[in-house]
């Protein structure tokens, strides 16, 4: 009797510790399902998304480079007129102190 009593609480036992060990299984199996639906959005949306982001980085990085290119032209060109501006001013200054020179005498 009392052996049946203790079979029974075993076989009781057994049978919970199965049954928590089958719901670990199902939480670990329903985790790695969670776990590849998130590696498969990586890999269908993230990055593709990343790589777009950094291509039109790239794009811009590149257009900023052939603009501050084109500045630094239009910077060389201005100093260029501003000199020649000058120069001319400067001829004029003298052409009219001869011209108003030339009439006093």
């Amino acid at each position: 009797m009392q052996e049946d009593k203790v079979f029974d609480l075993l076989t009781k036992m057994y049978g919970d510790i199965n049954n928590r060990f089958d719901n670990l299984e199902s939480r670990f199996d329903n985790l790695e399902i969670e776990v590849k639906k998130i590696g498969a959005k990586i890999d269908g949306e993230i990055i593709p998304k990343q790589q777009a982001l950094f291509d039109g980085y790239s794009a811009n990085t590149e257009k900023i480079t052939q603009l501050t290119e084109i500045l630094e032209d239009v910077k060389v060109d201005v100093n260029n007129l501003s000199i020649k501006i000058l120069k001319n001013e400067n001829n004029i200054i003298e052409i009219k102190r001869k011209f108003v020179g030339s009439n006093v005498s």
